[in-house]
């Protein structure tokens, strides 16, 4: 199933890093999508691409995956540590995730969920 790199900003600015995972054959309407990330200190690497994997062989759906700020591939705000637990960030840069996927062209923004 393909898969493709992506980034986006959140409200603050910060550059988070992931991969937005499709269907092998093309979809004539706009994708359903599931918003992934691990929770606390691990990374889109740990068992998100097997689960992804498992979602669309097995749904008609999207998957989007990405890192929290300051783990694995994504950035981290000025002046802030790398690898810092918080989170009620986390959950906002949640949101900025799902206000991302609901941009893409392909993804249904009325069929979007965590």
């Amino acid at each position: 199933m393909p898969r493709k790199d992506l980034q986006f900003k959140t409200v603050d600015q910060v550059t988070l890093r992931g991969w937005l995972y499709t269907p092998s054959s093309p979809s004539s309407s706009k994708l359903p999508c599931l918003v992934m990330a691990h929770g606390w200190s691990c990374v889109k690497e740990m068992e998100l691409p097997k689960l992804a994997e498992h979602f669309i062989a097995n749904l008609p759906t999207s998957v989007l995956v990405y890192d929290h700020r300051g783990f694995g591939a994504s950035d981290t705000a000025p002046n802030c540590p790398v690898r810092e637990l918080d989170p009620a960030q986390q959950a906002s840069d949640m949101s900025d995730a799902v206000t991302y996927a609901a941009s893409l062209p392909e993804i249904d923004p009325e069929n979007i969920g965590i």
